[in-house]
């Protein structure tokens, strides 16, 4: 269809030259999300989610979070206050913090995002992606139970596919 809208505008009208590059923009993105319902469907995300991770506290200094990066760890870390998970410090978040403040003695918990958006352990993972746009993030906690168990990351998710599209063929 697009391809028909494309050479119709070309010929004709310049707008439905327009119209034709969105509804091609439009369909591919369509496909990826097809595809990746059909390649993640029915995965929990547990069998997905990154186990081994750091957590930083509200009280921790934007320093500490710099070492955890250095160290290779992860690009963004849950936040919590005790036992109680407050949200996630991105990368770019602490980026950009560093840039405007003192490492040392600024605390996590003036960058930190508060909007928290969670998922399930045990929910599907091609409902995983909205989430993500949701967000505009690529680092989900996992919770089960209210406590949390996990990671799930858009590179997490890309490998996954990945070799389930291997595998396929």
């Amino acid at each position: 269809m697009a391809v028909l809208f494309g050479a119709i505008g070309l010929l004709y009208s310049p707008l439905l030259l327009i119209i034709a590059i969105f509804v091609w923009i439009g369909a591919g993105q369509e496909a990826v999300m097809a595809e990746m319902k059909s390649t993640l469907g029915g995965i929990p995300v547990h069998q997905a989610m990154v186990r081994d991770f750091k957590v930083l506290s509200t009280d921790d200094s934007l320093q500490q979070a710099v070492e955890y990066t250095m160290a290779g760890h992860h690009k963004d870390f849950p936040v919590v206050s005790g036992n109680t998970l407050k949200g996630i410090l991105r990368q770019t978040d602490l980026f950009k913090a560093l840039s405007e403040r003192d490492a040392l003695t600024n605390k996590v918990a003036s960058v930190e995002r508060g909007r928290l958006i969670t998922v399930d352990a045990t929910e599907p993972l091609d409902s995983v992606a909205a989430k993500f746009v949701d967000c505009d993030c690529q680092t989900l906690p996992v919770t089960q139970n209210g406590k949390l168990v996990g990671l799930v990351t858009t590179d997490k998710l890309s490998t996954l596919m990945r070799l389930q599209a291997d595998a396929a063929t």
